[in-house]
């Protein structure tokens, strides 16, 4: 999308589903998959960065660019830092919100500048199905009971019944 491009994605697409399997759309920016909605290209699931800015080195919203994270690297640090992933969040809650596909956010700890209980119970709480989440070993059974917790706590989760 960033270099507009959307037959390469739409016959992506097609080849995909063509072969039998599930086709979805991930990106770190918003604005792309709506880019694809408008054109028609609607994935059997998206994958979205989903996470809050609400950390101390993300860097200010007023510097923020579409693709900026999938572009040269900036060498003014007071502009981009490169550790924000979701750089547009409450525009991603509400495409998330909006879609009647499954959503599976990823990023959602920033790249370990959010705690699992603060990223997943955000990720969750805006929209999305499932995260996707990387992880040490010795992380996983307190990550998974984090995520039941949440999980349990909800009291309901139906972004795709209603």
């Amino acid at each position: 999308m960033r270099d507009n491009r959307i037959d390469v994605i739409q016959a992506m697409m097609e080849r995909i589903r063509s072969q039998g399997y599930t086709a979805g759309l991930a990106s770190h920016t918003v604005d792309a998959l709506i880019a694809c909605e408008k054109e028609g290209i609607i994935p059997d699931y998206y994958m979205k960065t989903m996470h809050h800015d609400q950390y101390w080195s993300a860097h200010p919203r007023e510097n923020r660019v579409p693709f900026e994270v999938d572009t040269e690297k900036h060498l003014d640090h007071n502009k981009f830092h490169d550790n924000i992933f979701c750089l547009f969040p409450d525009r991603t809650v509400e495409f998330v919100n909006r879609v009647k596909v499954p959503v599976m956010g990823f990023k959602v700890l920033a790249a370990g500048a959010l705690k699992p209980e603060d990223g997943f119970r955000w990720a969750f709480e805006n929209g999305a199905d499932f995260i996707c989440v990387g992880m040490f070993d010795f992380q996983v059974v307190d990550d998974v009971n984090i995520a039941i917790d949440i999980l349990n706590s909800q009291r309901e989760h139906n972004r795709l019944l209603t």
